[in-house]
């Protein structure tokens, strides 16, 4: 019994090590040095600007912008962020390079 806690707090040190989220808690906000791709290109977030919006870049033109917790773009990069979040916890669960589906994490990700 004594093991099989100790195997699940390792799993849940090295989840919290690797996505620095607790276990099971779905990232609520974007923040700096976050990278995520999306639509051919990838998005950084800089830093934070007062009135919680974000200073951003995006990889493709390395366009500057600021983005507000309004946008469109925001929700949809902050989607995708818990998206990830999510793979990387099945991922890391299931031991493999597949996820829970079965599927790669490139395909699963592309759908």
């Amino acid at each position: 019994m004594d093991l099989e806690r100790a195997q699940q707090k390792s799993v849940e040190q090295e989840h919290m090590h690797a996505t620095g989220l607790p276990q099971g808690k779905p990232p609520v906000y974007l923040t700096t040095g976050d990278k995520i791709p999306y639509n051919g290109s990838v998005y950084e977030v800089i830093g934070h600007l007062k009135q919680g919006r974000l200073k951003m870049q995006e990889s493709l033109f390395g366009n500057s912008f600021t983005l507000s917790k309004g946008d469109k773009l925001y929700a949809s990069l902050l989607y995708l962020k818990r998206e990830m979040t999510n793979e990387q916890v099945r991922t890391a669960s299931n031991g493999s390079g597949k996820n829970l589906d079965g599927d790669s994490p490139l395909y699963s990700a592309n759908r």
